[in-house]
């Protein structure tokens, strides 16, 4: 049986802190980068931690990257 690289606590420990902890070192460099950038390298933080980690440290990074930049998915109609 294939087994996590993260165990379950340290995957939602990384969940919680690696999305807000890219975001902060990204801020200075917003100047720099287009919005496009920034937010693919938020994304593959978000990816990595739920292909490394498990479902619900998937959606623990999802949700604390939009703590830490404000952003939501995008969505269509009224």
């Amino acid at each position: 049986m294939a087994r996590f690289l993260y165990s379950g606590r340290v995957a939602i420990a990384v969940a919680l802190v690696a999305p807000l902890a890219v975001a902060a070192v990204l801020l200075p460099l917003r100047a720099a980068w287009s919005n496009t950038n920034v937010a693919l390298v938020l994304v593959v933080v978000v990816v990595a931690v739920a292909a490394l980690g498990n479902r619900v440290a998937g959606a623990l990074a999802a949700l604390s990257q939009h703590a830490a930049t404000g952003t939501a998915p995008h969505r269509d109609g009224p």
